[in-house]
């Protein structure tokens, strides 16, 4: 190949690289910006002068098939795993550099640094655990019983105290036994839970894909005097995961204060998804000092 030949050659190579840059550039300018708003916290002070990291917007469901993040996560059984039985498991933040991250690498969000949510696939055992760190630096544990048989999810959602980067991970653990199929006829928008009934209710009869959804829930009927108490540092806590368990939605109250009537405080949730298909959405919420968690289903339409 002659000087000419060899010049025409890398010009032309110039020329495909930077119409490749131009493309990925407008590519990158015209993805959603509201995983990039979501995913970046802010620092709050609370009354005890404490530091959370508060996001500006805590409304949407996240595929996390679709979103990535540098760190690796797996869950080790350190017992024995039964079914009906108390098991213990421990894992490690690796980033994708091979460092660790620490208890002091994570900022505290809803009262908590990590926040582990567990889900079999009936959907029907849904657990909301929070890992401390134990023995050396950057190992975690955590104690849960699993009520069913199956590949359970387990969706981590915690914040990077340097960065104020929002983090969610998905890691899966299997209980031996056979796996059950989500049942989306067993629930309605009103479940009755440990002798109190529950109603959930929407601005819209029909709930649809990038609709932007307000939620409402409410003790419809309760058979004694019942006390909402904190659960995180509000009155409730809603988590909807998808039918496939692909991703998860943790939603708190817009009205975040605590200074409410403690039976009928306001329990308003923001909600938006982009995939149709049928929802499983647990409440969290304690009433007289017993946590329960109320199961409710969403059908979405695209």
């Amino acid at each position: 190949m002659n000087y000419r030949d060899a010049t025409r050659k890398m010009n032309k190579q110039v020329v495909l690289l930077t119409l490749g840059c131009i493309a990925l550039y407008f590519v990158i300018r015209n993805m959603p910006v509201e995983p990039c708003n979501f995913l970046h916290y802010k620092e709050e002070v609370t009354e005890n002068g404490v530091v959370e990291y508060c996001g500006p917007d805590e409304t949407n469901f996240y595929n996390l098939e679709e979103i990535r993040f540098p760190i690796q996560v797996e869950l080790k059984p350190l017992t024995d795993l039964v079914v009906g039985k108390e098991c213990e498991f421990e894992f490690s933040l690796e980033t994708i550099s091979g460092g660790l991250l620490i208890a002091d690498d994570i900022g505290v969000t809803h009262t908590e640094k990590i926040h582990l949510m567990m889900v079999d696939p009936s959907l029907k055992d849904y657990q909301h655990v929070h890992p401390t760190e134990e023995g050396s630096p950057g190992l975690f544990r955590f104690k849960m019983t699993p009520q069913r048989s199956g590949t359970y999810c387990g969706f981590f959602d915690f914040v990077v105290a340097e960065t104020g980067r929002k983090i969610l991970l998905l890691a899966k653990v299997d209980i031996p036994g056979s796996e059950e199929e989500p049942d989306f006829d067993s629930y309605d928008w009103n479940s009755e839970v440990a002798g109190h009934v529950f109603e959930l209710t929407s601005d819209h009869e029909t709930l649809k894909v990038r609709q932007p959804e307000v939620f409402r829930l409410k003790l419809k009927s309760k058979g004694y005097y019942a006390k909402f108490e904190p659960v995180m540092g509000a009155y409730a806590h809603l988590v909807a995961f998808d039918e496939k368990r692909s991703g998860f939605a943790h939603l708190h109250p817009l009205n975040s204060s605590l200074n409410q009537d403690i039976t009928n405080p306001d329990l308003s949730f923001s909600f938006n998804v982009f995939d149709p298909g049928n929802y499983r959405l647990w409440a969290q919420v304690k009433l007289n000092g017993e946590e329960l968690f109320i199961p409710f289903n969403l059908n979405v339409e695209g």
